[in-house]
């Protein structure tokens, strides 16, 4: 997973996963029919790991803070590592669009996944006084949702972790007050 989240899709061949995996040519081709058949394999691993991690956004109670130390674990993780490789997820959207159906349904089950995680926090943030009771969470959560994707290909390109972080605050204190 991590080779393909650093090089990306096109950019690894068989032999780095060859090396990367420390097994034989014959041995990948019998594990997976292809190059790209292992790389659906490690996106939908990562789905599922990000999936997880959004679970705390759901638990009742949820609102803006829990929301904020999401957001930003994950920009501490997008920034942190010393290659910069990002949001895997996000990366994938920007190599491949859309093109590949069985890599569309992952990128999509993925995104509506991080959005209903979202919107429970927002609603959560709203019945909480937090932000307007009447706000449209679901749209929150689209702005919120395109906010991480810009900070992940800016971490990928060498964002200064702090100011991504200030990034996220903005974000949040842009979301409609409590009346």
């Amino acid at each position: 997973m991590e080779l393909f989240r650093r090089q990306g899709l096109d950019a690894t061949t068989m032999s780095d996963l060859q090396r990367a995996l420390g097994i034989g040519r014959q041995s990948l081709y019998n594990t997976f029919e292809s190059r790209e058949a292992l790389f659906e394999e490690a996106l939908g691993r990562y789905v599922e790991v990000q999936t997880g991690a959004l679970e705390g956004l759901r638990e009742e109670g949820a609102g803006i803070e829990v929301l904020r130390t999401f957001m930003r674990g994950a920009v501490e993780g997008f920034a942190s590592q010393p290659e910069r490789m990002g949001c895997f997820i996000t990366q994938t959207v920007v190599e491949c669009g859309v093109q590949n159906e069985t890599l569309a349904r992952v990128l999509m089950q993925a995104e509506a996944n991080r959005q209903s995680a979202f919107v429970a926090a927002l609603a959560s943030a709203a019945a909480r006084g937090e932000i307007a009771a009447d706000a449209d969470v679901e749209q929150l959560a689209r702005y919120l949702g395109s906010q991480m994707a810009g900070l992940a290909v800016m971490a990928r390109t060498g964002a200064d972790p702090e100011m991504l972080k200030s990034i996220i605050d903005t974000a949040l204190r842009a979301l409609p007050p409590a009346h």
